[in-house]
Order: structure tokens, then sequence, then C-alpha cells
């Protein structure tokens, strides 16, 4: 059998070393003699193929181990193999088109007098080389980011690198609640103990950890995450011939369903696994029979088991892992102070100082130090997704235009009170966008303060739709708000000037230390 030993790693640091043998956490393989160290109410899994031994140390009273002879990793393997043998045919495909290309004249490699293609039309690429577009969906707690994890890291491991995809905007894996994002992995996206912490993604912030109530936010971030994707696939025949592998949210009602077949069309998905839901199945096979955008016309929609080690988490235990997220973003993924930690680190650096140690002498990592910032209100310009105005009184649009306008479209907004301690994404500043409050000194002053407001609208109404298109370059926490004095004091990530002071609020998202 292909034993699957589980814990919970409680509020204590756990300590898990392989001795023997080998094994894999969601894919990722554990080096010998190396421990591995969890906490913060963590749950994990450590399969085994060929059999392992491992030390575990650290259980303390109300955390929980056991180990599951019965799995659905087959299951899952046997997928990754039908993902590879598509992966192969796309590589061959790729190899192919890049030999036509080569013995073609120059200009007409494509086909075309080698005009290049417009920015927001990425050139298309042959379906044949492109590599299986994976999306995971299911109810909440079903296994989709653990099977998500594991597809991902086999195909690293062959030496792919696909395209991972996060749209679960209220736990997201790869940044922060209230996003959208990608990124493609590679052998050094593989970590035991951070999970997807190591890659740098693509971001597009939705503001909202609910995509089924702001439902038009999503689609546009997410359309406008796909078209990015399909720039990188354009340009990158690995990426392109590894595919996607999509994770989702447990969206099981009629509005997240609706999100569910936008995200497959929007990203072409041509293979759906369906986590342990008899009812969710047919619904998908029979919505997506006919798929003209997918690769090749057409959908697969397979019906997976779900594992047994999979944990429901109630709404304190998903408050937890939220408070964590934003936490780890800034402070980085550290553990809490404990004897088990101090002791090891120790027996490591003496065995090195004593020439018998079997890996090198790892400290713990450091934690990160993010600083507080003092901003000036009148050199930053505070958005939000027009859609939050119509459903919120907090904030008074700058505009006061409110009917008939895009939700997902940005509106200027004045900083307050209603935003102590508010996650706020900053965005990076559009090319060729000049700095804020300089643009009035190039034109001159305006006469009058009717025409001041006028001129002030109409930049805004620029800015909004430059800004619409751009992504997240970081996040920052609002921690006070002077109106009198003008500034507002926010915590970043690191010290030095803001990438951009164009910032996009987002509804209910807030974290205090």
């Amino acid at each position: 059998f292909n034993p699957e030993f589980g814990g919970d790693a409680s509020n204590e640091v756990v300590s898990v070393t392989l001795l023997e043998g080998s094994a894999e956490v969601f894919g990722a393989p554990l080096a010998e003699n190396r421990p591995y160290h969890w906490a913060h109410g963590a749950k994990t899994a450590i399969f085994t193929w060929y059999g392992c031994r491992l030390r575990v140390r650290g259980l303390a009273e109300g955390s929980v181990a056991y180990v599951a002879e019965e799995t659905p990793m087959v299951s899952y393997v046997n997928t990754h193999a039908q993902l590879e043998a598509r992966r192969d045919r796309a590589a061959a495909a790729a190899a192919l088109a890049a030999t036509a290309r080569a013995a073609a004249p120059a200009g007409d490699a494509d086909g075309t007098s080698g005009g290049a293609a417009a920015p927001d039309h990425p050139a298309p690429i042959d379906d044949a080389c492109q590599g299986p577009r994976v999306m995971i969906v299911g109810g909440a707690d079903s296994g989709k980011s653990s099977l998500a994890s594991v597809l991902a890291a086999y195909a690293v491991r062959l030496g792919r690198s696909p395209m991972m995809v996060d749209l679960d905007a209220s736990m997201s894996s790869l940044s922060l609640p209230g996003t959208v994002a990608a990124a493609p992995l590679d052998a050094h996206s593989l970590s035991v103990d951070e999970g997807f912490g190591l890659v740098q993604p693509l971001i597009y912030w939705t503001g909202s950890t609910n995509p089924s109530e702001d439902s038009e936010i999503f689609r546009t971030q997410l359309n406008r995450l796909a078209l990015a994707i399909e720039r990188r696939l354009a340009v990158d025949a690995t990426v392109a011939s590894s595919g996607l592998v999509v994770d989702t949210g447990g969206w099981m009602d009629s509005g997240g369903y609706d999100l569910l077949l936008a995200a497959a069309e929007a990203l072409r998905i041509d293979v759906v696994l369906v986590m342990a839901h008899d009812r969710l199945y047919q619904q998908l096979k029979s919505s997506l029979a006919k798929a003209p955008k997918a690769l090749g016309g057409e959908v697969t929609v397979i019906k997976l088991p779900r594992s047994g080690g999979v944990v429901s988490r109630d709404a304190a235990a998903r408050s937890r892992i939220f408070r964590r997220r934003i936490r780890d973003y800034f402070y980085g993924a550290t553990l809490p102070p404990s004897p088990l930690l101090k002791e090891e680190q120790e027996q490591e650096w003496q065995a090195a100082a004593g020439g018998e140690r079997t890996r090198e002498a790892m400290p713990p990592p450091a934690p990160l130090a993010p600083c507080q910032l003092h901003v000036a209100l009148d050199r930053t310009k505070m958005w939000r997704f027009r859609g939050k105005g119509i459903a919120s009184s907090g904030l008074l649009p700058v505009t006061g235009e409110l009917a008939g306008l895009d939700p997902s479209a940005l509106e200027r907004v004045e900083p307050s009170s209603e935003l102590m301690h508010a996650v706020v994404a900053v965005l990076h500043h559009p090319p060729g966008l000049g700095p804020i409050n300089s643009r009035a000194e190039d034109g001159g002053v305006p006469d009058g303060e009717d025409e001041r407001e006028q001129q002030q609208r109409e930049e805004d109404r620029r800015d909004a739709d430059a800004l619409s298109r751009m992504n997240v370059a970081g996040f920052i926490v609002v921690q006070e708000i002077n109106e009198e004095a003008g500034s507002m004091t926010v915590l970043a990530p690191c010290p030095g000037r803001l990438p951009s002071y164009h910032l996009v609020q987002s509804t209910g998202i807030q974290w205090m230390e």
C-alpha cells in the first residue's frame, strides 16, 4: 500500500525529519535528514510511494497524527500521467513549429508580413503547441488546492514549467486574499516549507474575498489576468507546452457556478477535474459539452475522489488562516519561539563544527522587516472600484457620478478614517503618466474654482482608464490617517518609496497586528 502520514500541528512547532526512504508533501520531495517544521495550526500530509521512516517531534496535546493506508494518490498520479501525455504532444508540436519558423524566410515565419501584434491582442498560439489547461473545481474544503499543488509539483519535477493560476480570492496560495494571480513554476518554486511562497506572481486586485458578491469586478480582473497569461504563453514555448493548473474557490451557488463557466471560457480550459461532487460533475459535463473557445474546442470533465485527510475548516479556522496570510506577507512565514527549534539548531551547528553534518547547517529563516511609512495625502490618489461605491456610503466619490457606469471601473475617493487597518493594493505606475500633482504645472494654473475642478475630473478619468489595466506592485496596511496634517501612516513590506502612489482600497479586508 501507499501510506500517507497526516498531521495537525496545533499551535506548537512540529518537526518532521525523513530518516530513510522517499516522501513528499503535496508533490514536493523531502530531503533526507533535514528537519521540516510546521506550526500555527498547519495541516499537512506526507505521502510515500515506496515506504519511508520519519522522526516526528513536538506533537503536543491536542495535535493529531495518523497513518492512512487508503489515499486517492493513485488516481491523482494517473491523472498526471494523462496530462503529461498531452504535454509531450504539445512540446513535440512546438519543436516542429520552431524548426519551421527557423527555415522560413524572414518576415514569413508566422505567415504574416512581419507586423507585430497589438499589445492588447497577443499573437495566437497554435493549439497543438499548447499543453493541457486544467481547472480544479469542487466545494469548499474538498482538496482542490492540494491537488493543484500535487499536479503542478509533479510537472515541475519532470522539467516542465506550468503556469499556476489561483482564482480563489478568499484564500489565495499565491498572494493575499482579494486577488487573482498567476505564476510560471520551475524547480526553484518547489518548497516543502513555504508552498508557493518563493514565486513572483502576476497579481490583479479584486478587493473582495467573495467573488459572487462582486462578480463584475471579478470577471474584469479575470479577463485581464487571462490576457496577460496569453501574452506570456505567446513568447514562452516551454510554459505554453506545459499548460495551466488553475485552482478555484468553493463556488457552488448559481452566481459561483457562472463564475466557473466564465473562468473556463477566459482561460480556454480543456480539462476540468471535479473533486467528489456528482451534481457539479453532471452540470459541468452538460454546460461544457460545446466549448468553442477551449483548446481543440472540447473540454474533458473528470471526477476525482476526495482525500480522507482533507479537513473541513469552520469560520474561526478560516479567519485564522486569513490573518496569517496577511501577516506572512509582511513578516515572512516565521515560526513561534520553541525549545524544540532551539535544540535542533544547536545540534545542527555542533554537528557542523565537528565535521559530522550530513547537510548544510541552516538556521531558521529570519523574519522580514516591514516598516512604517508616512505618506502625504496630496501626493497620493486613493481609488476604489465603482461598484463598491454603489453599495457603500462610507466614502464619497470625488466626481459624484455613479449611475449607469461600469462597476469594475475605478473612481477616486478621498482618504478618511474608514480606511483604518484596511489592506490597500499599490498599483504599478502606468507608463507615460506623470507624477501626481505635477501635471497642473505643465498646463498652467486654471482660472477659477470651476475650471480647476473640471481639470481635476478630466485628469482623474484619464488616470482611472490607465490604471484599470495595471497589476499590483504590492500591498500596504493603513495604520493611521491624520486629516489635519494631511498625512497617513502605513505599514509597508520594506523601507523606501512606494512603487506608486496610486492606491486601491478593499472591501472588508482588514488586518491589525
